[in-house]
């Protein structure tokens, strides 16, 4: 799971969590006996949202090996647009690659896959008319393709949840990546530079499952 994934988990459960959490912490001081006429108080819903443990990590990507299948997937994540503190005020773009591939240790890696998670304020979709991923390395194209939305949300209170997943992309794809000097990438209306400590994650993304 991804850490923007689970900001907005908080973000939509938060109040419900905060109930339950008001209705079931013990008071230091004895509660007052129930009048005959006070309503019964119901606790808010408790929700629990597990996390699956990495076999192991490589900097800041995670590797799962699924031991059934016999196959490994790594995967890593960072924020391109926002930042995760400011969530609450600012839209929030979040970009996840994962690798898979038969095997353990050396991976075969067949294919990569794109994900894009959306925290933005309004009252619409920000990208659902406009879902393509444009990548150029060194100003040249290397791909454009419409992602599938895979969770889209409006959440009443305020606030826009959208999830999109690209198709299947060869991992060579990936390496052509790792050997640019600058990496521009362009969601919908949104444009941003892959560099630094984000492109330092892909690189310990490919790391994973090389070493």
């Amino acid at each position: 799971m991804t850490s923007l994934t689970r900001i907005l988990l908080m973000v939509l459960f938060g109040v419900a969590n905060v109930s339950a959490a008001c209705a079931q912490t013990p008071s230091s001081s004895p509660s007052p006996s129930p009048s005959p006429q006070s309503s019964p108080v119901i606790a808010g819903p408790s929700i629990s949202i597990q996390v699956p443990t990495p076999t192991k990590t490589v900097g800041k990507a995670e590797v799962y090996y699924d031991d059934t299948r016999k196959r490994t997937k790594a995967k890593v994540d960072f924020y391109v647009i926002g930042r995760p503190e400011d969530i609450l005020t600012t839209d929030v773009l979040s970009l996840a690659i994962e690798i898979e591939g038969p095997g353990r240790r050396p991976v075969k890696a067949e294919s990569i896959i794109f994900s894009l998670y959306s925290y933005s304020h309004g009252k619409s979709y920000k990208y659902k008319s406009d879902s393509k991923l444009t990548i150029f390395l060194d100003n040249a194209l290397l791909l454009s393709d419409d992602f599938q939305p895979f969770f889209m949300a409006i959440d009443p209170r305020g606030g826009v949840t959208e999830h999109y997943l690209s198709a299947r992309i060869p991992y060579d794809k990936l390496l052509q990546i790792l050997k640019a000097k600058k990496i521009v990438m362009k969601f919908g209306s949104t444009t941003f530079e892959v560099q630094g400590e984000n492109l330092e994650a892909l690189r310990d993304l490919n790391k994973s499952i090389t070493h």
